[in-house]
């Protein structure tokens, strides 16, 4: 039975951060001489359902046309058809998280611990310490 393998979101493997708002999936095939067609199952943080529906392509890859903003979290699936146009079991979804895309989206503060600073001097590295307790869970 034809199976996608391997699946990959801009050739990273899964549980990837990526930068890429229209990224591509590619996959492997197992199970069969050839494939005729796939199908994609996409969702955006765990609610926005996109369906590919059956492409009839032997090609192991597909660009997301949708635009994914920042800090989504990604997961899809892959099924495919073989040469007798029998359908096989989906993949194993692949997860993955978009990053963070704009400048507007940083929200940390520079950590600067030099009150005085030499620029012409070498100086060795800042040694930064905080202390903390963890509460158990």
């Amino acid at each position: 039975m034809i199976k996608a393998i391997n699946l990959k979101v801009e050739q990273l493997p899964n549980l990837s951060v990526i930068d890429i708002q229209y990224p591509n999936f590619t996959w492997n095939v197992k199970g069969a001489n050839e494939q005729t067609a796939f199908q994609v199952m996409l969702s955006v943080d765990s609610h926005n359902v996109y369906d590919s529906g059956k492409i009839t392509e032997s090609k192991m890859t597909f660009k997301y046309t949708k635009k994914l903003l920042s800090r989504s979290k990604v997961c899809f699936k892959i099924r495919l058809w073989d040469e007798n146009d029998e359908v096989g079991e989906w993949s194993l979804p692949m997860n993955f998280e978009m990053g963070l895309l704009n400048g507007s989206d940083w929200e940390a503060k520079w950590i600067d611990p030099e009150v005085n600073i030499e620029v012409n001097d070498r100086q060795p590295a800042s040694y930064l310490k905080k202390e903390f307790n963890l509460e158990s869970v």
